[in-house]
């Protein structure tokens, strides 16, 4: 990828989010997205877990539910319960502070990592509640 992006762009660290072009009345414009990452940390968090329409809370409540049981993912698996709390938590605050999330069409789209993630302490929640659970 960074080789296209060498070839695209003239630098292996720009990508296409860094070359949106917009026409105005001046001319054309470069924009890049990378200036969007403005957005209250604090407003972000709220807006990212309640915003109708948006937030998981409204779109995706059991991915919310879901983290409440990462005690029980981090009594079956311990790594897999760190990678799913420290991964989640840095995707849902680095979007928290991008401005332009709230533009998604369908929901927070960012935040679709985490939805999967949340599938893992639901799991070994469920796992739990089995008849005949044995652990080890």
């Amino acid at each position: 990828m960074e080789g296209l992006n060498q070839h695209l762009f003239g630098h292996p660290l720009v990508t296409p989010y860094d070359r949106i072009v917009h026409f105005t009345e001046e001319g054309i414009e470069l924009h890049s997205n990378r200036e969007e990452f403005t957005e209250p940390m604090w407003r972000g968090v709220r807006d990212q877990i309640i915003r109708p329409g948006k937030g998981l809370l409204p779109t995706s409540p059991v991915t919310v539910a879901s983290f409440l049981l990462l005690p029980f993912l981090w009594i079956r698996e311990r790594r897999w319960a760190f990678y799913t709390a420290v991964t989640s938590l840095g995707i849902f605050l680095f979007y928290s502070t991008y401005a332009q999330w709230v533009w998604s069409h369908w929901g927070n789209r960012f935040l679709m990592p985490i939805v999967v993630l949340g599938v893992l302490p639901l799991a070994a929640a469920l796992d739990w509640r089995r008849p005949g659970h044995e652990d080890g």
